[in-house]
């Protein structure tokens, strides 16, 4: 009798540990397109229960790869991935890491060697045009971000070629301090509300 017993008791505790797993790894997902209309829309919120916005239709995939093209005489280079966060919620998103060198081959900045999401272009979603929108800070040499330097890009891959992908930074609007910012404004390492390309390498 008692050896049935404790069959019966293992037997209940490795049921309901598959019954918490299952519940614990249990999510509710939302794509990539959907929550752009949750966001683009003030007068909505996506509904409490989900808990991952998801790359369900693959639709980052035309964005990742190596990207390059030039600028008033400065090569920019894109390198863009996907990556998978959690801060208030688990999502899908671009990151970018980039360079940015002189005609003379002079790095003026790059992110390459920092660790993912520090210093880097960080995807925040699409816009229900299609456009994806991206959240730019720049930073000095130190790696503190600089005084005004910073943005939302907008990101698309041209129709006509897919290998093309058409940038612009619309300038942050934020308000500089005197005490933060002693010497102003720091002027912008990117083209600035201005349409530029990069090419697929």
């Amino acid at each position: 009798m008692k050896r049935t017993k404790g069959i019966k008791t293992r037997y209940y505790l490795t049921f309901l540990m598959i019954i918490t797993v299952q519940l614990s790894s249990c999510q509710v997902i939302m794509d990539l397109e959907t929550y752009a209309i949750y966001a683009d829309d003030q007068e909505i919120s996506i509904p409490d229960d989900v808990t991952y916005i998801k790359d369900v239709n693959n639709s980052l995939a035309p964005y990742i790869g190596t990207f390059i093209g030039t600028y008033n005489g400065n090569t920019i280079t894109f390198t863009i991935t996907k990556l998978t966060e959690t801060d208030w919620i688990t999502r899908d998103i671009l990151n970018i890491k980039y360079k940015i060198e002189d005609a003379n081959g002079n790095i003026l900045v790059q992110t390459f060697n920092f660790p993912d999401n520090s210093h880097d272009i960080s995807g925040r979603r699409f816009k229900t045009q299609g456009d994806y929108l991206a959240s730019y800070h720049g930073f000095d040499a130190t790696g503190f971000d600089e005084c005004g330097q910073s943005g939302t890009f907008s990101l698309s891959i041209n129709r006509l070629s897919p290998n093309q992908l058409d940038l612009y930074l619309a300038n942050s609007m934020e308000i500089l301090l005197q005490d933060d910012c002693p010497n102003g404004a720091t002027p912008h390492v990117f083209p600035v509300n201005v349409v530029f390309s990069l090419t697929r390498i």
